[in-house]
C-alpha cells in the first residue's frame, strides 16, 4: 500500500511540481491545499501518512499554527518546507526541508517522518 502524503504549499507551481516528484517517488497524493485552514480540515477526512507544510501560508494561520494543530488533533508527521532556514519556534516539525529540495532528501525526509 502507497503511503499518503498531503500537500501543503500556496504556490501552484511549486505544489504541482512536488506532486510529480512525490508520484515519481512511489506516494500517493491525496490532496493539495493553499490554506492552513483547509489542511487541517481535511487532515482528519483524509487521514493522510504525512504532510508537507509551507511555512508560509494565505489565510488566518500560519505552517507552524497548523503543523500545532495537525499534531495535537491528528498526531499525523508534519514536514515543513521553507525557501529560506528559519527557526521553528516552539513547535517541532517531524522533519524539514530547504526548497529547492533534491528528490533524494525528500525521500528521505519522509522516511524518517513515518518512522518516529
Amino acid at each position: 500500500m502507497k503511503e499518503k502524503i498531503m500537500i501543503v504549499e500556496d504556490e501552484i507551481i511549486v505544489a504541482m511540481d512536488l506532486c510529480l516528484r512525490l508520484q515519481r517517488l512511489g506516494y500517493e497524493v491525496i490532496g493539495t491545499f493553499s490554506t492552513a485552514e483547509e489542511a487541517v480540515k481535511e487532515c482528519g477526512k483524509t487521514q493522510p501518512d504525512v504532510v508537507l507544510m509551507d511555512f508560509t501560508l494565505k489565510g488566518e494561520l500560519d505552517g507552524l499554527q497548523a503543523t500545532e494543530l495537525i499534531h495535537s488533533l491528528y498526531n499525523t508527521p508534519v514536514i515543513m518546507l521553507s525557501a529560506q532556514p528559519e527557526k521553528t519556534g516552539p513547535v517541532e516539525p517531524d522533519g524539514y526541508l530547504v526548497k529547492p529540495y533534491e528528490l533524494f532528501g525528500l525521500k528521505r525526509a519522509i522516511q524518517n517522518a513515518l518512522k518516529n
